[in-house]
């Protein structure tokens, strides 16, 4: 049997996994990281070993998924942005507005710092700051290490690390 064939008939069952595991965010990743698997499976499937070709289909995407999001949960603890001891007192301060304290901090940031700042404060990532500012991942990384170093050094604000 082509992959062609098995691509359309387990389409729906992707589209049912994905659905079952309420993937909307990075659904058309997902779909394309399945479709991956799919072909694997279709190019290492032996109907000698398995009697039952559409369980083990569904079993072998459905564990792809889960492993997926599991990579991706793990990834998110591990580098999200909001985990630096540098960017939650902006969040935690009673006392002054966020906005009032970003303009503060404008004063000893560049324009590219800031930048850096504020969307990492909304939660994007390195790649995505990039993409949008149409720069590299490492000037980026240039930007926040800078911003950091900065921050640190500002004496007014207090910052705990949350874990």
């Amino acid at each position: 049997m082509m992959f062609e064939e098995w691509k359309t008939r387990y389409d729906r069952m992707i589209y049912h996994l994905l659905h079952q595991y309420h993937i909307t965010y990075d659904f058309d990743e997902y779909y394309q990281l399945a479709l991956i698997k799919l072909w694997e499976i279709h190019e290492s499937f032996d109907p000698t070993r398995t009697a039952h070709q559409d369980q083990f289909v569904y079993m072998k995407l459905k564990f792809s998924i889960i492993d997926e999001l599991r990579k991706r949960i793990k990834y998110k603890e591990r580098y999200h942005p909001v985990t630096d001891e540098v960017l939650i007192p902006l969040l935690d301060c009673t006392e002054e507005p966020v906005a009032f304290l970003i303009e503060e901090l404008a004063v000893s940031l560049t324009d590219n710092e800031l930048l850096w700042l504020k969307y990492a404060l909304l939660g994007y990532n390195i790649e995505e700051i990039a993409g949008m500012s149409d720069r590299s991942p490492s000037a980026v990384k240039r930007w926040r290490k800078c911003a950091r170093e900065k921050l640190r050094l500002n004496d007014s604000f207090t910052f705990k690390s949350v874990q």
